[in-house]
């Protein structure tokens, strides 16, 4: 599968990492300054945007949230980015955490980590696309297929036509019949949602087209009727979960100095979903 289409993505892992650093999520600084250092010092201030922090910081928590209730120490995490989450939980016991992106992606993320760190071994940092079902079950091929896995997707079928995201569906799905377990993502964006953040978050959305050439609008979700019928077709069940969830947890609003009322602004129609086959 050609790639080329999707690398105009990547950058936006950029755009999430920096945020992480206003939060006590671990490694995030370390992984920034990694980032940070091989740009040359320098990063765009679209890039590092400290308004962000509060909504990176609740997915991120409450994606993290999601994963611990699946009660799996096998993770799968698909377009991961510079998402600390692999490093995090392969620290538990008999965990096996596997992460695909692009090639480029994977090779910068292994740099990244081994910048500060030693990559566990059972830590596995592959290049694929999700798209490929060849690379996803290629990544797969590290679980014991006796135990349930968490497969999670954190910031990539937003980018994606409904064609696209059927295909990364399907793919899922394959697995989860192989292996049985739960895909937690908070991907399946509504149209209200883009609206008020590029408002509440003084023109994000704009600036994601900008950077990523990429029709946000026309790939979201009308409404979550649209979501749940969508997904049921493709044979999953869906339990959405609010970022009110882990408001208690973040941190990054104390350091903002955000009232309650502006994070609820913040966090209306954003959620987590936990999809299981029906």
């Amino acid at each position: 599968m050609n790639n080329s289409k999707y690398t105009s993505i990547m950058p936006t892992a950029i755009m999430t990492a920096y945020p992480k650093t206003l939060t006590d999520i671990p490694y995030s600084l370390e992984i920034f300054n990694h980032i940070k250092k091989i740009n040359g010092g320098e990063i765009k201030p679209a890039f590092t945007r400290d308004d962000l922090a509060p909504v990176i910081e609740a997915r991120h928590k409450l994606t993290d949230k999601m994963v611990r209730h699946a009660n799996t120490s096998q993770i799968l995490d698909i377009a991961s980015g510079f998402s600390p989450r692999g490093l995090s939980f392969s620290a538990l016991p008999n965990a096996v955490c596997v992460e695909i992106d692009l090639p480029e992606m994977a090779e910068m993320k292994k740099g990244t980590l081994n910048s500060f760190t030693k990559i566990p071994d059972n830590l596995h940092i592959l290049g694929g696309n999700a798209l490929n079902y060849d690379d996803i079950a290629h990544a797969s091929d590290f679980f014991n297929p006796n135990k349930n896995v968490a497969i999670v997707a954190e910031g990539l079928l937003r980018y994606l036509d409904f064609n696209e995201k059927a295909m990364v569906a399907n793919n899922v799905r394959r697995v989860l019949e192989k292996f049985c377990g739960v895909w937690i993502s908070c991907d399946f964006t509504l149209k209200q949602y883009l609206l008020s953040q590029n408002h509440n978050i003084k023109n994000h959305t704009n600036n994601i087209v900008s950077v990523t050439n990429n029709n946000l609008l026309n790939n979201s979700f009308e409404d979550i009727k649209h979501i749940v019928d969508f997904f049921a077709n493709l044979g999953f069940d869906m339990e959405f979960h609010e970022f009110d969830e882990v408001m208690d947890e973040l941190v990054s609003p104390k350091q903002l100095d955000y009232s309650p009322d502006r994070l609820t602004a913040l966090f209306r129609y954003a959620h987590v979903a936990t999809m299981k086959l029906r």
